[in-house]
This record gives structure tokens, sequence and C-alpha cells, in this order.
């Protein structure tokens, strides 16, 4: 599997660290103490956002990590 991140090479830094999986999970916690349901970090094919979170449900096989309390 490719790295998503690679497509962001021509990118600032800050786009970088904003687009991680590290950032992902940081807000799907976050969302997760917010919301009190699970939430999920979920992988997409596009460069600018290769990461985003939400719930789980309907993104079986994108699902990186779920985050659960």
């Amino acid at each position: 599997m490719t790295d998503p991140l690679a497509a962001l090479a021509d990118f600032s830094p800050k786009r970088h660290d904003l687009c991680s999986r590290a950032h992902a999970q940081r807000l799907a916690g976050r969302l997760l103490d917010l919301h009190g349901r699970p939430m999920a970090v979920i992988r997409t094919d596009d460069p600018l956002q290769p990461f985003r979170v939400g719930t789980p449900n309907g993104a079986e096989g994108r699902v990186v990590v779920e985050v659960r309390t």
C-alpha cells in the first residue's frame, strides 16, 4: 500500500501535519469526548484529505482505526 501522504510532498509542512493520521486520531478522540459515540479515522482517495473523521457506519474496509470509550 502506498503512503497517502506521499502526494503531499509539494505542500506545506503545516498541511502535512493537518492531513496526518495522527491529527485525525486526535480529532476523533475529541469528537468522541464531545458526542459520546464511537468515531473512526477513515482513509480516502483524496491526496488533499487522505484521512477523514466520521462514524464507522458505512465505511467498511476504509476504517483505519476506531476510537471508542
